[in-house]
């Protein structure tokens, strides 16, 4: 009796291995499913651009799926809790797996995803509505400073990307905003033209548009250098505020998705970002398309955590630990 149990088991053993095995090797059997944990028209487009060699490279069809709610949290869970076999894959900012994870309510982790590559990492911008009267960083600085709370700051939610760069700007430049989050970026931004809020901290595609027909403008950028898309518009550095805010956008698939599997969805991945076509389509779109390997986005979403870590200790945004 125990010899038949012990050869059950060990049969068991092996069916299970070779199970896996085989997922692995059959990846992808299926359309592969992205799902974007923001509301649609915004960072969807970026992978949305990518489709068509994703698609090629992968050797399935790849369909985007927007699902906004809990500031990325119901997207982020909906592919923690899928089949960890590559068909279903996250692509979100690196702050989604850095900020919402420390919250005392948090249902996932970063240890819950596993980074198959980079795909963006554009410097954020600080848009205003153009009929406002102060036109430049240091004016709409000296007006905040003499207004202290009389300026909001609209974001796409608490604890979003838009939400947290704001926060980080508000610290360094010493200032007193009063945050108003939106259901999505293009609430904030709706709300600065109908001037129900003042200022976004936003990726430039999300603003070029109506800078270009004039109803916003754009009064710094947060990199260590000028803008290619905005050339003319100084940084924040050069107004003595020394925040640099880079934002990053990558895939991230389930925790114990099998090796085999990761190296299929890493090499296409690559393959697509690295692409003339995905580039190209970036630059029209005001995003600069960033590659960064496995270990490389790991080691940003580590590095941001740590940094946002000590931010959200301050009084003003330890309520956000709450949510």
């Amino acid at each position: 009796m125990k010899k038949f149990t012990l050869l059950a088991t060990v049969a068991a053993i092996v069916l299970a291995a070779s199970t896996v095995a085989v997922r692995a090797q059959t990846f992808p059997n299926r359309p592969v499913k992205i799902i974007v944990p923001y509301a649609p028209g915004a960072a969807d487009l970026q992978i949305r651009a990518m489709v068509p060699q994703l698609s090629e490279a992968i050797g399935q069809a790849v369909v985007i799926e927007p699902r906004d709610g809990g500031g990325t949290v119901v997207g982020s869970l909906a592919v923690k809790n899928a089949p960890a076999d590559g068909h279903t894959l996250l692509f979100a900012n690196t702050t989604a797996l850095s900020i919402l994870p420390m919250g005392k309510t948090a249902r996932f982790s970063p240890d819950d995803f596993i980074a198959i590559g980079n795909v963006t990492g554009t410097p954020l911008v600080v848009a205003i509505n153009a009929e406002l009267p102060y036109k430049t960083l240091p004016e709409f600085l000296a007006y905040a400073r003499a207004n202290p709370g009389k300026i909001n700051m609209g974001s796409a939610g608490i604890g979003t990307s838009t939400h947290m760069v704001g926060e980080a700007f508000i610290a360094t430049a010493n200032l007193n905003l009063t945050h108003v989050p939106f259901k999505g970026v293009s609430g904030a931004i709706q709300a600065i033209i109908g001037g129900f809020s003042d200022v976004v901290f936003a990726l430039p595609g999300a603003v070029a548009p109506l800078v270009n027909s004039g109803k916003l403008r754009v009064i710094a950028t947060l990199d260590k250098k000028r803008s290619s898309f905005f050339p003319n518009t100084p940084t924040a550095l050069e107004s003595g505020i020394n925040s640099v805010e880079l934002s990053r956008f990558g895939v991230f698939a389930p925790k114990g998705t099998p090796a085999a599997t990761q190296q299929k969805l890493v090499e296409a991945l690559k393959r697509s970002v690295e692409g003339t076509e995905f580039r190209d389509a970036m630059a029209k779109g005001y995003t600069s398309a960033l590659y960064l390997d496995p270990a490389e986005l790991t080691a940003a979403v580590a590095g941001e955590s740590k940094y946002w870590s000590a931010l959200l200790q301050t009084p003003r945004l330890s309520e956000v630990l709450e949510k």
